[in-house]
C-alpha cells in the first residue's frame, strides 16, 4: 500500500497510514489537520504526537482508541513534553489504554510538575498527602503545595493554609496559615472567603470583627456558597457587622434554605415576624440575588 494515500468517496475519507482511520463527514480543513499532525508525529515532533494522542483520546477526527492515545502520548512524554507527561500520568492512574499503575502515574505526574505547572505541582502534593502512587509523606506534600502556592494558585494557597494550621508536614504556624488563607481569599476562592469570614466571626486566630466577617461572608455568598448565605442571613437578622435588615435576611436565608437545614428552620421563625409585603419583597430580592450569582458564575466559566 502506498504511503499516506488519501481517498475520498462522496464525503467518506479514509486515511491508510499507521492504521489511522479518519472519520466520515470531516471537512477538508479537518482532514488536513489530522494529516499534518500525523506527518509531524512520525517525524518525532512532540507537540504533534501529543495532538494525535488527544485525537485518539477524544475521538476527534479519528475513532476513539485509548491504546493508541497512550502510545502517542508516551512518545511525546519520553521527549520531555509536559502536557504529554501529564496525560500519560492520567492514563496510568485510570488504566486507560494501559494497565493501571499508580506508581507510574505518580512518576510521570512529577516529571510534568517539575517543569513548573502550578496545578500539576498541587496534584503531586495531593499524591504525597494521600499516598497515591507514592509513600505517604506530609512534608513532601507541603513542599510541593508551597511551590504551587508561591505561583499564585489559590487552591494551593488554601491547602497550604491548612498544612500550617494543622501542623501537617510543616511546623504549626497560625500566622503563616492566616497569610496563605488571606492570599487565597483575596483571589476569590470561595472556600477561603468563607473560612476567613468565619475566622473573623468567631475570633479564630484573629481579633473578632463582625464587619470583616460580614464582608467576607458576603463575597462567598455572592459566589453561591449556601453556608455563607446562611451566615449572611444571620448577620442581617441580628445586625452583626451590618445594619439589621429583616427583608435582606429573609432573602439570603431563602437561598440558603435549599440546602442548609438550619436555614430552613430560621426562615420558618423569621417569616411570621414579617408582613406579607415584607415577605414578598424578600422573595423578590432572593430572585435578584440568585440571578446575580448565576450571571457571575456564567461569566467565570466563559473566562476560563
Amino acid at each position: 500500500m502506498p504511503r499516506n494515500p488519501l481517498v475520498i468517496f462522496t464525503g467518506i475519507c479514509l486515511l491508510a497510514c499507521s492504521s489511522l482511520l479518519v472519520k466520515a463527514a470531516m471537512t477538508s480543513d479537518e482532514v488536513s489537520v489530522v494529516l499534518l499532525n500525523l506527518e509531524k508525529a512520525n517525524k518525532g515532533v512532540a507537540s504533534a504526537q501529543f495532538n494525535l494522542a488527544m485525537c485518539y483520546a477524544e475521538g476527534k477526527g479519528v475513532d476513539k482508541d485509548p491504546g493508541r492515545a497512550f502510545t502517542w502520548a508516551r512518545k511525546a512524554a519520553d521527549q520531555g513534553y509536559a502536557p504529554a507527561q501529564s496525560m500519560v500520568s492520567r492514563f496510568y492512574h485510570n488504566g486507560e489504554g494501559v494497565a493501571q499503575d499508580k506508581a507510574e502515574s505518580a512518576k510521570w505526574l512529577r516529571k510534568a510538575a517539575e517543569q513548573g505547572d502550578a496545578r500539576l505541582q498541587m496534584n503531586v502534593a495531593r499524591c504525597y498527602y494521600a499516598g497515591d502512587g507514592v509513600t505517604k509523606d506530609p512534608a513532601e506534600a507541603a513542599r510541593w503545595m508551597r511551590r504551587a502556592a508561591e505561583q499564585g494558585l489559590p487552591e494551593a494557597q488554601f491547602s497550604l493554609h491548612a498544612f500550617y494550621a494543622q501542623g501537617q508536614g510543616v511546623a504549626k504556624d497560625a500566622d503563616e496559615a492566616r497569610r496563605w488563607l488571606r492570599k487565597a481569599a483575596e483571589q476569590g476562592l470561595v472556600e477561603a472567603e468563607f473560612e476567613l469570614g468565619y475566622a473573623y466571626a468567631v475570633g479564630d486566630g484573629l481579633a473578632k470583627d463582625p464587619a470583616e466577617a460580614f464582608r467576607w461572608f458576603r463575597r462567598a455568598a455572592g459566589q453561591g456558597s449556601a453556608t455563607a448565605q446562611f451566615n449572611l442571613g444571620a448577620c442581617y437578622a441580628a445586625g452583626q457587622g451590618v445594619a439589621s435588615d429583616e427583608v435582606e435576611a429573609f432573602a439570603w436565608l431563602s437561598l440558603a434554605a435549599r440546602t442548609v437545614g438550619q436555614a430552613q428552620t430560621d426562615l420558618g421563625l423569621l417569616g411570621p415576624k414579617l408582613t406579607s409585603t415584607q415577605q414578598e419583597a424578600g422573595r423578590k430580592r432572593a430572585k435578584e440575588l440568585q440571578a446575580e450569582i448565576e450571571a457571575r458564575t456564567a461569566s467565570k466559566l466563559s473566562a476560563k
